[in-house]
């Protein structure tokens, strides 16, 4: 049995002759496909790369007071039994601090729905809180989906000096995460600054003279400080000749350490009083001393800025930007902020350079275009078309939820001198057809359709057998350009579809016979392209003699790409200067925060002395390597502009 494509080729031959009869339906077809091209370049999110990373869940919990081998035990070991298994789990790991933290991260297939994730883990979850400890449930634990962009961090600072950094802490938590975290488009926004809290900081002799342990005291705490519903005088059943209701307020938590002071931790019989303040000193203080932040070597808080997927990266920093300089108006007066690495402002300038490429390779296309036809009736079909084509193209992004990275505008650049082939042939037939036969524009464009379809559909189904096995590709490799396989193999298609529809009724309109240069510098083209084309035509002739020559002559260069191709360095992605310098530092198990600062000080100061450093950014305790500790760092040099560099 054969297979032949010759009865559908033929088929559609009769269907160019429709657009050429019918010009103005062509154009609606093009102007519509336009203008959906165009509102969906809104739409679509704006990336550096696509989505390659799988979706990750991540679960936190915390012990209070515990160290970590005593979160690997009561915590994380329950966790993980449970989790353990779920379905579309790739892999999970887990990190126990000695601050009493426990992270797990759970990584799913690649095409798994992200929000099923979280839902499959939460119920795993779920099943092994009976198992934690009491004081663990008490805190609850965070269950979100984690975010693999980051857009960049806010340094929130006192310039002056006159708030510290529990109190700037403080404002962040309560005035500004929540709305940032409101800010479409944010996945996240932790705060890297201890939280406002109470504490208590006992007296071992103390305790040790009166008999107590630590339980006693936390029992005591926790019984005294509530907050206790009293109901109301005059409600129903006993109200009934009662005029109106009274709520009863009675004093609930504490809020002042001298409150605490005053809690009994025991009472004997013979009327003595033990209280808190009596074996323990209480203040208002950080809930965790981990974390510090400074820019530039002065103290800061830190906030990152973490990309929710799918979402536009670019206009979602500058929403960022418009609701913080909206929280400014509000600031306490010695209170600032500043962005001091800006992950978009690299995303942006790519994407600038891209469309500015994009731009320059299509007035290439139109100038080799009009080099070659020589008539601007005829360059000017190419050009309509190409823009239709390419904005075409953006639909089918937007419906398969693609976004505009690097690798789809790459391949837009690429599908500009492809998607004009078609277009080229079909004009060229036309005007032969005017000039040779004698034919008038709208018979000459009927008669080319029957002679090229074939040729046209001929050359899209070989370009897309080249394009169409890339987006086939497994892997994470096979992720990062399956979207430029998809958008140029997209772009031919609507090329093709041009070609059939929208050229040849163009054609009818604007064609007609055109006379060549004699004189000026397309005559001296014509003349040297002459001249080209005479000297390939004596080389063809000589090598035709020559067979075993072109055959050693291929191989050589056979021979020669091989080998460039083993010498050429291989990589993932490649490197490029995105303006940031990242520095992951790790200091000895064990080492103290001061230590660490200090450490990191020193590194802050050698870089701050490079001229090409804009600002630095350092949080202690913190690793973006993953896990946290006193013993480890992060180093964020912000480097000035290219043009600078």
């Amino acid at each position: 049995m054969k297979l032949s494509l010759r009865p559908a080729i033929e088929a559609l031959k009769p269907f160019s002759r429709t657009f050429v009869e019918r010009p103005r339906f062509a154009m609606v077809i093009a102007i519509v496909l336009s203008m959906a091209g165009g509102m969906a370049i809104f739409k679509l999110p704006i990336s550096q790369y696509p989505r390659i990373t799988p979706p990750s869940i991540q679960v936190n919990y915390t012990y209070p007071g515990a160290n970590a081998k005593e979160v690997l035990n009561t915590v994380a070991m329950p966790i993980e039994d449970e989790v353990n298994g779920v379905d579309d789990m790739l892999y999970m790991t887990g990190q126990c601090g000695d601050d009493g933290t426990y992270s797990l991260t759970v990584t799913f297939e690649v095409e798994s729905d992200r929000d099923m994730d979280m839902v499959k883990v939460q119920n795993r979850v779920a099943q092994a809180e009976a198992k934690l400890p009491s004081e663990v449930k008490q805190l609850g634990g965070r269950i979100r989906a984690q975010s693999e962009d980051m857009l960049g961090f806010i340094a929130v600072r006192s310039p002056k000096g006159t708030m510290s950094r529990l109190q700037i802490s403080d404002y962040i938590y309560a005035n500004i995460q929540p709305v940032l975290l409101r800010v479409p488009g944010v996945g996240d926004a932790p705060v890297y600054g201890p939280k406002l809290s109470m504490r208590v900081w006992l007296d071992p002799a103390r305790m040790a003279a009166q008999g107590m342990n630590t339980e006693e005291v936390i029992a005591a705490v926790s019984k005294q400080n509530v907050q206790a519903s009293l109901g109301a005088v005059g409600a129903a059943p006993k109200g009934d000749h009662a005029a109106q209701t009274l709520s009863l307020l009675a004093k609930g938590r504490l809020m002042s350490p001298k409150e605490f002071d005053e809690i009994v931790v025991r009472r004997d019989a013979n009327g003595g009083v033990v209280r808190l303040k009596d074996i323990a000193r209480t203040e208002i203080g950080e809930q965790n001393y981990m974390f510090t932040g400074q820019l530039n070597g002065g103290n800061a808080v830190c906030v990152a800025l973490q990309q929710k997927p799918g979402s536009n990266a670019i206009a979602t920093m500058q929403d960022i930007r418009k609701a913080m300089a909206k929280l400014k108006e509000s600031f306490p007066d010695d209170l600032d902020w500043v962005i001091p690495y800006d992950a978009t402002e690299y995303v942006s300038s790519c994407v600038r350079e891209i469309v500015l490429t994009l731009g320059i390779t299509f007035l290439l296309v139109v100038i080799v275009c009009y080099l070659f036809l020589q008539d601007w009736r005829a360059t000017l079909i190419p050009c309509l078309t190409i823009p239709v084509s390419l904005s075409s193209t953006f639909i089918l992004m937007a419906v398969l939820g693609y976004s505009i990275n690097i690798l789809t505008l790459f391949g837009l650049v690429l599908a500009i001198g492809v998607v004009v082939d078609d277009c080229i042939v079909v004009v060229e037939r036309v005007q032969f057809l005017i000039e040779t036969r004698g034919l008038n524009s709208k018979e000459a464009a009927i008669q080319a359709m029957s002679d090229v379809t074939s040729a046209v559909i001929a050359t899209t189904l070989v370009l897309l057998g080249i394009f169409v096995p890339v987006g086939f590709m497994s892997g994470i490799t096979g992720r990062i350009y399956q979207q430029f396989s998809v958008t140029l193999s997209a772009a031919v298609c609507f090329s093709t579809l041009c070609a059939l529809t929208l050229a040849p009724a163009l054609c009818s309109l604007l064609l007609h016979e055109s006379r060549p240069y004699k004189h000026g510098p397309l005559a001296w083209f014509n003349w040297a392209i002459n001249a080209f084309k005479g000297f390939f035509v004596r080389l063809a002739k000589w090598l035709s003699h020559r067979i075993f020559l072109v055959l050693a002559l291929l191989l050589l260069v056979i021979l020669i790409t091989l080998q460039m191709f083993r010498s050429t360095q291989t990589a993932f992605l490649p490197d490029e200067d995105q303006r940031v310098v990242f520095i992951s530092m790790d200091m000895p198990e064990g080492s103290t925060r001061d230590r660490t600062r200090d450490v990191t000080l020193r590194a802050v100061q050698l870089l701050l002395g490079m001229e090409e450093v804009n600002s630095v950014l350092t949080i202690t305790g913190f690793s973006m390597m993953g896990g946290r500790g006193e013993n480890q760092s992060v180093v964020v040099a912000d480097l000035k502009d290219w043009s600078v560099r």
